[in-house]
């Protein structure tokens, strides 16, 4: 087989074998509707790339996206042809034309089975219609799927170019498209502002991962919280059997954890004071002090899962810092409640997102809830008879709170009114196709931000949902209300967790302080 495979490549690379192949080429351009002209034109580019491929020593076998990127930028010392064909400049200005001759000629070797390639053109075109299919049933406006079908197009385009099956597709496969130096035949045109290619690769990601949902890519998509990982599945189990930790933790830690996974290796019988500190160190140095105070709490919680199995030495859970607790000394940031007042009544009541983003706002503003709870709500937890809501917050600790009539009347309008038809339980939706829940807690601090600049509201800090939930007992506590009522409503587990609001009041601070021995100041 080897010599048979020498054979054919040095018939290949013979003037008789390049002749008879550019005559094939000729004929099989005869039966388009290009001109005698343009045919010659496309005849001398395929000529000259068999040259470049001669002296290249490539086997047209393994023609390739890589082989034509070689061939467009290379340096022409290209000898003058058999025949009298004129050298072809890599500057020319004829070189556009030369590389459309170049992905015909290629397309040719392909369709007479010289070259190498997967096959699955069919059954890419077939995976995209159906794509496109479940696109319009998801209710995406025809733009959008415009975009959906050209940039998925350009996709397959590129894993045929570069002999990739669609089977094989996993990020990293999608990475290497992302940064590929485009000269895909057709017309793609890859952004190149930084919003443009956000939303470019957010496109491409659903073709992606509907070739994952379907089974027809195993890979198409990793947990980004490592749950391919047998070890970090075992610790999700132990976090949700053993600590009763609800599921927005179990991601957070172990997207946390799965770096420091990646760097320290899996073999937990080799960890050790030096190798994990150095490790730590490595990791938090770029991080906020919030991130980081995150990362070392699921590293702990990681290497304690680790002891309880065995697998090494307890005593590495000392070797963390232990975060130290969040104090009394800095009083929560909050904003006047007259400044929450006009963010709910900047809400457009014409539109759906408007609707939807108003009852999300009072619920925010008089039940104190959390973004978790607001992304979570079902239709279930709410009793209209009694008028009252089911919320289930941290540590999966559930109670029922009284609902406000604003609010009330806000969520039933919403509900009857705006709320997208489909198969869910969840109260909020997207508004935008595809109608689902949203997404996480931080699409609610999202809407709470947008509402607040559309507001003209100025934030002390980072504008999100639980500004809401600050200023709320804020008020209350300058109100009279205890800081027992108002743990309650907060639902603290811990009185100290309430305690943080005492510094809030800052009027009622200046009565009770007492002066300076002395009249310092």
């Amino acid at each position: 087989m080897p010599s048979t495979r020498k054979q054919d490549e040095r018939h290949d690379q013979s003037y008789e074998a390049r002749e008879k192949l550019t005559s094939e080429f000729r004929d099989y351009l005869g039966r388009t509707d290009l001109t005698t002209a343009y045919i010659r034109l496309l005849d001398g580019a395929a000529k000259h790339f068999l040259i470049w491929a001669v002296r290249e020593q490539i086997h047209l076998r393994s023609i390739d996206d890589n082989a034509v990127r070689q061939f467009r930028f290379h340096n022409c010392v290209c000898p003058m042809a058999e025949g009298g064909l004129p050298r072809h400049k890599r500057c020319a200005p004829q070189l556009r034309k030369t590389m459309y001759g170049v992905e015909h000629f290629v397309q040719f070797l392909e369709q007479t089975g010289r070259t190498d390639d997967p096959g699955e053109q069919a059954l890419g075109q077939h995976l995209l219609t159906a794509f496109l299919a479940d696109c319009k049933s998801q209710g995406f406006s025809a733009s959008v799927r415009r975009k959906l079908r050209s940039h998925s197009s350009h996709f397959l385009v590129w894993l045929h170019r570069t002999r990739t099956s669609i089977t094989s597709v996993s990020p990293d496969v999608m990475n290497d498209f992302l940064n590929h130096d485009c000269i895909c035949p057709r017309y793609f045109i890859k952004p190149r502002r930084a919003e443009d290619r956000t939303i470019y690769a957010l496109l491409i990601r659903k073709f992606v991962n509907f070739l994952g949902d379907h089974g027809v890519a195993p890979n198409a998509y990793l947990d980004a919280a490592g749950t391919n990982d047998s070890s970090l599945g075992d610790f999700r189990r132990w976090l949700a059997q053993h600590r009763g930790v609800t599921a927005s933790t179990i991601h957070t830690y172990c997207r946390e954890v799965s770096p420091i996974v990646e760097k320290m290796g899996e073999e937990p019988t080799q960890y050790d004071v030096a190798l994990l500190r150095e490790t730590l160190l490595d990791r938090l140095g770029m991080l906020s002090v919030t991130h980081a105070r995150n990362v070392l709490i699921a590293v702990r919680m990681y290497v304690r899962f680790l002891a309880t199995r065995n697998e090494c030495d307890p005593s590495l859970i000392d070797a963390i810092p232990k975060p130290s607790a969040r104090g009394l000394w800095k009083p929560p940031r909050h904003i006047p409640m007259k400044d929450i007042e006009r963010v709910i009544a900047a809400c457009d009541g014409c539109t759906a997102a408007g609707i939807r983003d108003k009852a999300i706002l009072l619920l925010l503003a008089r039940l104190a809830l959390r973004a978790g709870d607001i992304s979570a709500l079902q239709l279930s937890d709410i009793d209209w008879c009694n008028g009252r809501l089911h919320v289930c917050g941290k540590s999966k600790r559930s109670t029922w709170l009284p609902l406000p009539q604003d609010a009330g009347d806000a969520l039933l309008e919403y509900i009857t009114t705006s709320r997208p038809n489909i198969a869910t339980g969840r109260v909020f939706l997207r508004v935008r196709a595809p109608n689902g829940p949203l997404g996480s807690s931080h699409t609610v601090s999202d809407i709470v931000s947008s509402a607040m600049k559309r507001a003209g509201v100025v934030s002390p800090g980072t504008a999100g949902a639980y500004l809401f939930r600050h200023s709320v007992a804020t008020d209350l506590l300058r109100s009279g209300a205890s800081l027992e009522f108002i743990g309650a409503l907060l639902r603290h587990q811990s009185p100290d967790t309430t305690m943080i609001y005492a510094k809030a009041d800052v009027p009622m601070l200046h009565e009770v302080a007492q002066p300076w021995i002395g009249g310092a100041k």
